[in-house]
């Protein structure tokens, strides 16, 4: 029988969670959720103001599991399009309900990335 003793390596885990690479698997699922955002909103009839003031952006590095790891995130301006003002009157996206919530339709449309063999994306 053969025993293996396994030692967690949490110094090269965090190099590898904090690199430049990984920022930019980060930044490509972004950059792709902004854009199915933006076509989204665009489908919406949004004001052009607001499919313009989507964008992604690096967020801040957030630590899991005892490692730092590199983030991004789909941001836009005018959140009240996004969640509503909060009062019971007219709603801000022209008093249609449901409220159009676009960032939060955004994050399941995004799904995974195609295989590495299957072109560009």
């Amino acid at each position: 029988m053969i025993r293996i003793s396994y030692q967690p390596n949490n110094s090269s885990m965090a190099k590898l969670l904090m690199s430049g690479q990984t920022q930019d698997l980060a930044d490509q699922g972004a950059r792709r959720g902004a854009g199915v955002a933006k076509g989204l909103a665009s489908g919406l009839g949004l004001p052009a103001e607001y499919v313009g003031s989507i964008e992604a952006v690096g967020g801040p590095p957030v630590v899991l599991g005892g490692n730092p790891r590199r983030t991004a995130r789909v941001a836009a301006r005018y959140p009240w399009l996004e969640f509503g003002s909060g009062r019971r009157r007219e709603r801000p996206q022209g008093g249609r309900s449901p409220a159009y919530r676009v960032l939060g339709r955004t994050g399941p449309m995004i799904g995974n990335p195609p295989a590495r063999g299957g072109g560009a994306w």
